[in-house]
Protein backbone atom coordinates (compact mmCIF):
# COMPACT_ATOMS: atom_id res chain seq x y z
CA UNK A 1 0.00 0.00 0.00
CA UNK A 2 1.46 3.24 -0.82
CA UNK A 3 1.74 6.34 1.91
CA UNK A 4 1.54 10.01 1.00
CA UNK A 5 3.45 12.28 2.64
CA UNK A 6 2.15 16.13 3.25
CA UNK A 7 4.01 18.78 4.71
CA UNK A 8 2.33 20.20 8.08
CA UNK A 9 2.95 24.36 7.57
CA UNK A 10 1.31 27.31 9.26
CA UNK A 11 -0.33 28.40 6.28
CA UNK A 12 0.48 27.73 2.48
CA UNK A 13 2.31 31.26 0.94
CA UNK A 14 1.23 30.43 -2.71
CA UNK A 15 -2.07 30.91 -3.51
CA UNK A 16 -3.35 28.32 -5.72
CA UNK A 17 -4.20 29.14 -9.78
CA UNK A 18 -7.72 29.25 -10.98
CA UNK A 19 -7.81 25.83 -11.54
CA UNK A 20 -5.93 24.14 -8.79
CA UNK A 21 -6.06 23.67 -4.87
CA UNK A 22 -3.27 23.19 -2.13
CA UNK A 23 -3.87 20.53 0.29
CA UNK A 24 -1.56 20.49 3.62
CA UNK A 25 -1.74 19.80 7.37
CA UNK A 26 -2.13 22.91 9.68
CA UNK A 27 0.68 22.77 11.95
CA UNK A 28 -1.36 24.37 14.90
CA UNK A 29 -4.14 22.21 14.59
CA UNK A 30 -2.51 18.82 12.97
CA UNK A 31 -5.66 18.44 10.76
CA UNK A 32 -5.97 18.11 7.18
CA UNK A 33 -6.68 21.50 5.26
CA UNK A 34 -7.47 22.74 1.91
CA UNK A 35 -7.07 25.94 0.35
CA UNK A 36 -8.35 26.90 -2.58
CA UNK A 37 -9.55 30.05 -4.92
CA UNK A 38 -11.83 32.34 -5.33
CA UNK A 39 -13.21 31.22 -1.34
CA UNK A 40 -12.14 31.27 2.02
CA UNK A 41 -8.24 31.58 2.90
CA UNK A 42 -8.31 27.85 4.00
CA UNK A 43 -11.06 25.21 5.41
CA UNK A 44 -10.33 22.86 7.90
CA UNK A 45 -11.58 19.92 7.00
CA UNK A 46 -13.84 18.61 9.70
CA UNK A 47 -13.84 21.56 11.78
CA UNK A 48 -12.94 22.16 15.37
CA UNK A 49 -14.28 20.21 18.13
CA UNK A 50 -14.02 19.91 22.10
CA UNK A 51 -15.82 18.48 25.41
CA UNK A 52 -15.95 18.12 28.83
CA UNK A 53 -14.38 14.81 30.64
CA UNK A 54 -15.58 15.01 33.81
CA UNK A 55 -18.63 16.01 36.25
CA UNK A 56 -18.41 20.18 36.88
CA UNK A 57 -19.98 21.98 39.02
CA UNK A 58 -20.45 25.74 37.42
CA UNK A 59 -20.54 29.07 39.02
CA UNK A 60 -20.89 32.25 37.15
CA UNK A 61 -17.45 30.72 35.32
CA UNK A 62 -16.51 29.64 32.01
CA UNK A 63 -17.63 26.06 31.14
CA UNK A 64 -14.39 23.42 30.70
CA UNK A 65 -14.61 21.73 27.09
CA UNK A 66 -16.51 24.61 25.57
CA UNK A 67 -13.70 26.57 24.49
CA UNK A 68 -12.80 26.48 20.52
CA UNK A 69 -9.69 27.74 19.11
CA UNK A 70 -9.83 29.06 15.96
CA UNK A 71 -6.81 28.59 12.61
CA UNK A 72 -4.60 31.07 12.26
CA UNK A 73 -7.13 31.83 8.69
CA UNK A 74 -9.84 32.59 11.90
CA UNK A 75 -13.28 32.78 11.31
CA UNK A 76 -15.21 32.96 7.74
CA UNK A 77 -18.54 34.00 6.24
CA UNK A 78 -21.14 31.42 7.67
CA UNK A 79 -18.95 29.69 10.19
CA UNK A 80 -21.11 28.15 12.67
CA UNK A 81 -20.23 27.26 16.66
CA UNK A 82 -22.78 24.65 18.20
CA UNK A 83 -23.06 23.69 21.70
CA UNK A 84 -24.70 20.61 23.47
CA UNK A 85 -24.98 20.31 26.99
CA UNK A 86 -26.34 17.98 29.67
CA UNK A 87 -27.02 19.68 33.13
CA UNK A 88 -28.55 19.19 36.11
CA UNK A 89 -29.20 22.11 39.11
CA UNK A 90 -30.02 21.31 42.76
CA UNK A 91 -32.80 22.10 45.17
CA UNK A 92 -31.87 25.42 45.25
CA UNK A 93 -33.66 28.65 43.89
CA UNK A 94 -32.23 31.74 42.67
CA UNK A 95 -32.14 34.70 39.95
CA UNK A 96 -32.35 34.30 36.26
CA UNK A 97 -29.50 32.62 34.65
CA UNK A 98 -27.83 33.57 31.19
CA UNK A 99 -25.52 31.72 28.81
CA UNK A 100 -22.47 34.17 27.82
CA UNK A 101 -20.81 33.42 23.93
CA UNK A 102 -17.39 34.68 25.03
CA UNK A 103 -14.07 35.91 22.49
CA UNK A 104 -11.10 36.95 23.35
CA UNK A 105 -7.33 35.02 23.31
CA UNK A 106 -7.46 33.57 26.86
CA UNK A 107 -9.90 31.58 26.43
CA UNK A 108 -11.49 32.32 30.09
CA UNK A 109 -14.10 34.36 31.34
CA UNK A 110 -11.80 37.06 30.71
CA UNK A 111 -12.60 37.34 27.13
CA UNK A 112 -15.33 39.22 25.64
CA UNK A 113 -18.99 38.78 26.01
CA UNK A 114 -20.29 39.10 22.48
CA UNK A 115 -23.81 37.40 22.63
CA UNK A 116 -25.86 36.88 26.15
CA UNK A 117 -29.33 34.23 26.17
CA UNK A 118 -30.76 35.43 29.21
CA UNK A 119 -33.11 32.71 30.09
CA UNK A 120 -36.83 33.74 30.16
CA UNK A 121 -37.89 33.02 34.30
CA UNK A 122 -35.97 32.79 37.20
CA UNK A 123 -35.01 28.89 38.66
CA UNK A 124 -36.82 27.99 41.52
CA UNK A 125 -35.99 25.59 44.52
CA UNK A 126 -36.20 22.36 42.92
CA UNK A 127 -33.91 19.44 41.38
CA UNK A 128 -34.07 19.67 37.50
CA UNK A 129 -32.30 18.02 34.46
CA UNK A 130 -31.83 20.13 31.21
CA UNK A 131 -30.09 19.79 27.75
CA UNK A 132 -29.37 22.70 26.14
CA UNK A 133 -28.32 23.33 22.87
CA UNK A 134 -26.82 26.62 21.17
CA UNK A 135 -26.10 27.86 17.90
CA UNK A 136 -23.63 30.51 16.43
CA UNK A 137 -23.59 31.61 13.11
CA UNK A 138 -21.19 34.17 11.46
CA UNK A 139 -22.87 36.92 9.66
CA UNK A 140 -20.12 38.59 8.31
CA UNK A 141 -16.01 39.11 8.69
CA UNK A 142 -14.29 42.31 9.27
CA UNK A 143 -14.17 45.02 11.45
CA UNK A 144 -17.45 45.17 12.39
CA UNK A 145 -18.44 41.59 12.02
CA UNK A 146 -21.75 40.31 13.06
CA UNK A 147 -22.68 36.86 15.22
CA UNK A 148 -26.24 35.41 15.44
CA UNK A 149 -27.50 33.20 17.66
CA UNK A 150 -30.06 31.11 19.27
CA UNK A 151 -30.12 29.09 22.87
CA UNK A 152 -32.84 26.37 23.35
CA UNK A 153 -33.40 24.83 26.79
CA UNK A 154 -35.33 21.66 27.18
CA UNK A 155 -36.10 20.40 30.97
CA UNK A 156 -38.97 17.63 31.95
CA UNK A 157 -40.87 20.03 34.22
CA UNK A 158 -43.33 22.68 33.17
CA UNK A 159 -43.29 25.48 36.24
CA UNK A 160 -40.41 24.60 38.24
CA UNK A 161 -36.72 23.80 38.02
CA UNK A 162 -34.38 25.87 35.61
CA UNK A 163 -37.73 27.57 34.44
CA UNK A 164 -41.45 28.40 35.22
CA UNK A 165 -42.50 28.73 32.08
CA UNK A 166 -41.33 24.99 30.63
CA UNK A 167 -38.52 24.95 27.43
CA UNK A 168 -37.75 27.98 25.84
CA UNK A 169 -35.90 29.56 22.98
CA UNK A 170 -34.04 32.63 22.81
CA UNK A 171 -32.25 34.17 19.92
CA UNK A 172 -29.69 36.69 19.99
CA UNK A 173 -27.80 38.81 17.43
CA UNK A 174 -24.27 40.65 18.76
CA UNK A 175 -23.09 44.27 18.08
CA UNK A 176 -20.72 44.98 15.17
CA UNK A 177 -16.95 43.98 16.45
CA UNK A 178 -13.61 43.04 14.99
CA UNK A 179 -13.94 39.39 14.44
CA UNK A 180 -10.37 39.21 12.64
CA UNK A 181 -8.22 38.80 16.01
CA UNK A 182 -5.83 35.78 15.40
CA UNK A 183 -5.86 32.99 17.90
CA UNK A 184 -9.02 33.92 19.12
CA UNK A 185 -10.50 31.39 21.21
CA UNK A 186 -15.06 31.00 21.06
CA UNK A 187 -16.39 30.12 24.45
CA UNK A 188 -19.16 29.80 27.12
CA UNK A 189 -19.61 30.84 30.03
CA UNK A 190 -22.46 30.83 32.81
CA UNK A 191 -24.25 33.44 34.71
CA UNK A 192 -25.72 30.75 37.56
CA UNK A 193 -27.28 33.97 39.52
CA UNK A 194 -26.35 31.51 43.38
CA UNK A 195 -28.50 28.25 41.29
CA UNK A 196 -26.09 25.44 41.90
CA UNK A 197 -25.55 23.71 38.78
CA UNK A 198 -23.71 20.53 37.09
CA UNK A 199 -22.88 19.95 33.71
CA UNK A 200 -22.70 16.32 33.04
CA UNK A 201 -21.41 16.64 29.36
CA UNK A 202 -20.40 19.71 27.29
CA UNK A 203 -20.02 18.89 23.64
CA UNK A 204 -18.32 21.87 20.93
CA UNK A 205 -17.92 22.35 17.46
CA UNK A 206 -16.82 24.79 14.92
CA UNK A 207 -17.39 24.16 11.59
CA UNK A 208 -17.12 25.73 8.15
CA UNK A 209 -13.77 27.37 8.69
Amino acid sequence: MADTLIDSVTYPAKAPGADQGILYVDSAFRRMTARVPGSAPATLLGGITNSSTTDQAVTDAYIDGSSLRLPPTGMQFGTIFRWNMALTKGATGGGTMAYVVRIGTAGTIADTARLTFTFTSVATAVVDTGFANIEVVVRNVGTAGVLAGVLQLTHPLTLTGFLTGGDMVVQTTSAAFDNTVANSVVGLSMTTNAVATTYQVVSSQAINL
